[in-house]
């Protein structure tokens, strides 16, 4: 059965984690792909490689050494690694969706958790976690004001989308599902 925004409360009582984690993924997914293309075309507007974004992420897990090589291993390892990333993240604000009221209460709120969400996700990353952890590349070498629209717009706005069309606004995981899917 397909739920859908606005259906009766019994409807929304079939709602689960998995159908979030899930729904959370797809969406990560798609918004990661959108942002992958966002940052492309953000690349060529400031003059560099289309693909020098993958070679960035890919140095979370290869070392900043290999930033700017463009060969076949480096991209695989960015983009694949940006799209579970892209995945984790659209899990945790799914979760969020499906947990809080307000954010699923009309699609416009949806979105703009996603834009705002998409926000968070750039700055913890790029000046909390990144800072932290020695990835200084993030916050010295990329545009901020470009970095903004792609995460607010490109990730953070699809995600909502498609998250407002999947999540009913009576969804919510019941107290019951929460205990019994922890056990």
């Amino acid at each position: 059965m397909r739920i859908e925004r606005g259906m009766p409360q019994e409807a929304a009582r079939t709602w689960s984690w998995g159908k979030t984690i899930t729904l959370g993924i797809v969406g990560g997914l798609i918004a990661g792909v959108v942002m992958m293309i966002g940052e492309m075309i953000q690349a060529i507007v400031l003059g560099d490689p289309a693909l020098a974004p993958a070679s960035m992420i890919a140095a979370i897990l290869l070392g900043p050494q290999v930033i700017g090589t463009l060969t076949l291993p480096v991209l695989a390892t960015g983009i694949v690694w940006h799209l579970i990333l892209s995945s984790i993240f659209g899990v945790i604000f799914a979760a969020a969706v499906a947990t809080w009221p307000l954010l699923r209460q009309s699609a416009t709120n949806t979105i703009i958790a996603g834009v705002v969400y998409g926000t968070l996700v750039w700055l913890v990353n790029f000046y909390v976690i990144g800072l932290t952890v020695g990835w200084t590349w993030f916050a010295a070498t990329t545009n901020p004001v470009a970095q903004f629209i792609v995460h607010a717009f490109f990730f953070g706005l699809p995600l909502g989308w498609y998250l407002s069309t999947k999540v009913p606004a009576a969804a919510a995981v019941a107290p019951e599902e929460r205990r019994r899917e922890a056990a």
